[in-house]
């Protein structure tokens, strides 16, 4: 039993040999007839033609052509015609597309010879191929116009038609004015039936213009398709990696940055998963991919991450009954400033069988560390914000801890914490009283200069009317009111003011993650200083 002819072996070699017997009508014997018969379907799907021409011969045909055009032999312009754009390494790299003169003269004759209806569908064929492998350019431009003027005449004195002109018949577009819309218009729609067909039946060189244009028309749709439309397409848009050659790193920037320009910037699962196995986790300095996109697509999917670690950190530990959800509810709130996010698994989980865990810990993978020096059913979960770690443990009563990174006392990504460490680093935040930690955390938040995500510059209630320049209303603290143009400019601003000058207090201001430098200036410029116990500004 013959095994069938392997890809491999369909080289120029064995089709050279095969298709010359079959064109002397050389009958196999018995022991080859499956062979034969393979090499048959290879010779009606492609021609006669050879499947590849080996180098010695185009750089042989190049620099004849170069050195005497008159003296060119017929088998000199069939490799002409199938390597006219190929990179050839004995003329260090150029193409004859390169040499002006040479390729001009070249055309001319094909040219010639196709209005005189005796352009031979072998050298068709080998032009096409040089067509699609043509910097976007003159010379593309100046093929495809001999191409599509020619390809019906040429096939009207063919006896027979071989598959791969079937295949180009349904893609006659390719010799149009727009090559690239209609599989762009396909993908667009979620399908790519077309440029599968495409892929699988004309031999386009990954290198050509056709892909470059057509990711191109790509981006470019996607860019500016509606939000609803995108939305349902993700996940088809995230097959074309399959599809499009040399795609690299240009698709999940481009979904990446249309999905961050939407409305709606919740997590995306599928592009989610895509992003990190193309990039990897963009909370780790190494993966300097995703410094391709701009700033705002990696801290939203740094945000995805610590919504999908707060979560999974309150599901896991609370089948242990352990940690209350009152913590989880907190964190979220500040997801969006979170940059980095661990969860350190104490021996109980890390050790487990079961299914659920075990898949837990297969999907952080290298995301995960370890909680030592603790007991075994003790967990906690890293978050940073700005300049900040803020660690929760799962074992109800542990006491939270504020870490400011610039101490350089923790690193974050380490593979594993020993609590000792944790627990003597930092100032420790209790979730005492229990009724109303919440507030004091925010108080201690707002401390360094740390706001929930859904905070806005929050506008202090108006005072009442009073002249410019007229003591507040506090008798025992004379203090003159700033002027209106003052309040306005600061409400322009990201920062929370805080007036307290009704009460006898100080007007304050205190910044945000979001304040710019020239707004920091402007602060001081207006008269406000700096108090380091408060983290705020206020008006002396």
């Amino acid at each position: 039993m013959h095994a069938p002819l392997s890809r491999s072996l369909l080289d120029w070699r064995i089709l050279d040999e095969l298709l010359a017997n079959l064109v002397r009508e050389r009958i196999p014997d018995a022991d080859h007839l499956p062979l034969a018969v393979q090499v048959a379907e290879v010779k009606h799907r492609f021609g006669t033609a050879s499947a590849a021409i080996r180098p010695d011969r185009v750089e042989a045909a190049a620099r004849q052509a170069l050195s005497d055009l008159g003296k060119l032999r017929a088998s000199h312009r069939f490799v002409l015609a199938h390597s006219l754009a190929q990179p050839i390494a004995g003329l260090e790299g150029r193409s004859v597309l390169d040499h002006e003169r040479v390729a001009r003269q070249l055309l001319n004759d094909w040219e010639s010879a196709a209005r005189n209806q005796v352009l031979k569908l072998s050298h068709w064929r080998g032009l096409f191929r040089s067509y699609m492998q043509a910097p976007d350019g003159d010379w593309q431009k100046r093929l495809r116009l001999l191409l599509s003027k020619t390809i019906e005449p040429v096939v009207k004195r063919r006896r027979g038609r071989p598959a791969w002109l079937d295949t180009l018949t349904r893609h006659e577009h390719l010799l149009g004015d727009e090559p690239c819309l209609p599989y762009v218009d396909e993908m667009m729609a979620g399908e790519h039936e077309l440029l599968a067909d495409l892929r699988d039946h004309v031999d386009i060189p990954p290198t050509s213009w056709f892909w470059q244009q057509l990711k191109s028309r790509l981006f470019q749709q996607i860019a500016s398709i509606g939000e609803a439309a995108f939305r349902a397409s993700i996940d088809a848009f995230l097959e074309l990696d399959h599809l499009i050659p040399l795609m690299g790193d240009e698709l999940p920037k481009a979904i990446l940055e249309r999905y961050d320009a939407g409305r709606d910037r919740s997590i995306q699962p599928s592009l989610m998963d895509f992003s990190l196995k193309a990039w990897g986790s963009p909370q780790l300095a190494r993966n300097t991919k995703w410094d391709l996109c701009r700033p705002s697509v990696r801290q939203m999917v740094n945000s995805w991450l610590a919504k999908d670690d707060l979560e999974d950190f309150y599901r896991l530990c609370n089948t242990e009954r352990m940690v209350d959800e009152r913590r989880l509810a907190f964190w979220l709130r500040f997801k969006d400033q979170m940059t980095f996010t661990q969860i350190l698994l104490g021996g109980r989980l890390r050790s487990s069988r079961d299914p659920d865990v075990r898949a837990f810990i297969a999907k952080k993978g290298e995301r995960l560390g370890d909680l030592t020096a603790s007991t075994s059913t003790n967990n906690a979960i890293l978050m940073q914000i700005g300049g900040w770690l803020f660690i929760e443990f799962s074992e109800v009563g542990t006491a939270a801890r504020a870490i400011r990174l610039s101490d350089g006392v923790i690193k974050t990504g380490m593979a594993s914490y020993p609590l000792t460490t944790l627990r003597h680093t930092g100032e420790q935040w209790t979730h005492q009283p229990s009724a109303a930690w919440e507030e004091k955390f925010l108080d201690r938040l707002r401390d360094v200069g740390v706001f929930p995500d859904d905070s806005k510059t929050k506008r202090s209630p108006r005072a009442p009317s009073l002249p410019q320049n007229e003591i507040t209303a506090s008798p025992s603290v004379r203090r003159v009111q700033p002027p209106p143009t003052l309040i306005s400019k600061l409400r322009n601003m990201d920062v929370e003011v805080v007036d307290n000058r009704l009460k006898g207090g100080a007007l304050w201001v205190y910044t945000s993650r979001n304040t710019t430098a020239e707004e920091l200036a402007e602060i001081r410029n207006l008269g406000f200083r700096w108090k380091e116990s408060k983290r705020g500004f206020y008006l002396p």
